[in-house]
């Protein structure tokens, strides 16, 4: 079974069979990881309906012969992914992505401190959803699909595209710095440099809708069954991006949300 944090492909994953050995390295958290759970024995595992949230309960045998269990839990949220080890009595054993209360004070993760779990969508259940509130949400939305992406639980944002900067353009960022400055142009601390639309080698990292849909020709599918060739009345697009480096700290850009209003009446 692969347990993943990646903040892009993290997930939970049945493997047939194991994968190579030695490509990956060791940290801190890997070791604790693998010192409670060599030889451990899977006891249950739990997921919260419809949350991304895993949790493996193992049990291994101490020195002294008695039982000790721990959790190991799998929180495959996107940039907030992460993986929890915590002991028996719910304290944080580490996890791989340490939290402090200066980076989020409602819900920090580190060692000694009791586990919280992420806190519950503020959605309904399929169950929960009603003919009523259907016809209701019809009359105050956009659109019947706007309202199920939003309020039913199980229903994620969609994924347009996602892929490495750096794989996609022609010249560096160094480069281009370089190009400007030996022109003449007057940078200074601060500017902006627009690269135009970038996209990668793969579908997965088209970098506009237009090139997405073919020029609209093939319509894409959401988890809401509705189908998007370009930006309607409603839809709400969020870009997000981060630096990153091996051996150096990840700088996060935050987030860019725009959401596309009806025009006025005139």
């Amino acid at each position: 079974m692969l347990l993943s944090a990646d903040l892009e492909h993290g997930r939970v994953q049945r493997l047939t069979s194991l994968p190579a050995r030695g490509v990956e390295g060791d940290s801190p958290f890997s070791l604790l990881v693998r010192k409670h759970l060599r030889n451990a024995r899977v006891r249950g595992v739990h997921q919260p309906r419809l949350e991304r949230v895993f949790e493996l309960v193992c049990e291994q045998r101490d020195p002294s012969g008695r039982l000790h269990r721990v959790l190991l839990i799998v929180e495959a949220m996107g940039r907030r992914s992460n993986l929890v080890l915590v002991d028996d009595d719910g304290t944080i054993m580490d996890a791989a992505r340490r939290t402090p209360p200066s980076r989020n004070p409602r819900r920090p993760v580190l060692p000694h401190l009791p586990y919280q779990p992420p806190p519950p969508q503020e959605r309904l259940f399929p169950e929960e959803i009603s003919a009523a509130s259907l016809a209701e949400a019809a009359r105050a939305q956009p659109t019947l699909a706007k309202y199920l992406a939003e309020r039913a639980a199980g229903l994620s944002p969609h994924v347009l595209s996602r892929g490495s900067a750096d794989a996609a353009m022609y010249w560096s960022a160094a480069q281009i710095v370089a190009h400007h400055s030996a022109n003449g142009c007057n940078l200074q601390p601060g500017d902006l440099i627009g690269t135009g639309t970038l996209s990668t080698d793969s579908d997965q990292g088209l970098g506009s809708l237009l090139e997405i849909s073919a020029g609209g020709k093939s319509p894409i599918t959401l988890g809401s069954g509705e189908t998007r060739s370009f930006l309607e009345d409603g839809d709400e697009l969020t870009l997000r991006a981060w630096c990153e480096a091996e051996s150096a700290v990840r700088i996060g850009l935050g987030e860019c949300v725009g959401r596309v209003v009806a025009a006025p009446l005139v």
